[in-house]
């Protein structure tokens, strides 16, 4: 039961983090009249990353938020 309820939270997490990512991401484009292109996506990543202010996102981090970005967003 406990496991469950863990798996749940994980999901829920995920889930609201993705869809944070994607607000920021499209919140991102429409201030800055940009169009939906990788390079953009990976500036995106750059910059929220850079915002955290928190050094907790190395490489393979950067690299798996623009995956994530990519799966919603397909040029």
């Amino acid at each position: 039961m406990g496991n469950k309820i863990s798996e749940s939270r994980k999901k829920r997490s995920i889930g609201f983090r993705l869809n944070y990512l994607i607000s920021a991401y499209q919140k991102f484009l429409m201030e800055k009249n940009l169009l939906n292109t990788e390079i953009n996506r990976m500036i995106f990543v750059e910059n929220y990353i850079n915002s955290l202010k928190l050094n907790i996102y190395d490489e393979f981090s950067k690299h798996q938020l623009i995956k994530d970005l990519n799966i919603f967003y397909r040029e």
